[in-house]
């Protein structure tokens, strides 16, 4: 499955859920009013979700007069963001883990030792 195909599918489920709740609220007015708003959500996830991103870790555009050395500085967060937010990135969410995965917020118990224990051998 291609991205195109994952978004459309994700963005159309998002807009029967909405619009099925807006139905058992309001009936029919309540299924109008709550396909427009999900039309608006898909709208605006789809053309910003780059600014939502951007503007969420705080991303500053690096003037060019700043020397190359600056980029290979300890510490310098380089665009490693977390699974809560990875649905805004350009990476497909959905390989690797399941179904689970995709709506997980946090990394296994076993990923988050080799991480730990990664960190202690470098510090050392």
């Amino acid at each position: 499955m291609n991205t195109i195909f994952k978004t459309t599918f994700l963005l159309s489920l998002l807009t029967i859920l909405l619009v099925a709740m807006g139905g058992a609220v309001g009936g029919t007015s309540g299924m109008i009013v709550a396909f427009l708003i999900a039309a608006a959500m898909n709208f605006g996830s789809y053309w910003f979700s780059d600014t939502i991103v951007l503007r969420m870790y705080r991303a500053r555009e690096i003037p060019r007069d700043i020397p190359p050395s600056f980029f290979g500085m300890a510490g310098l967060p380089m665009l490693d963001a977390s699974p809560a937010a990875a649905h805004m990135f350009i990476v497909n969410p959905l390989t690797g883990g399941g179904l689970m995965a995709l709506f997980s917020t946090h990394q296994p118990m076993e990923e988050r030792i080799a991480r730990l224990e990664s960190l202690a051998v470098r510090t050392h």
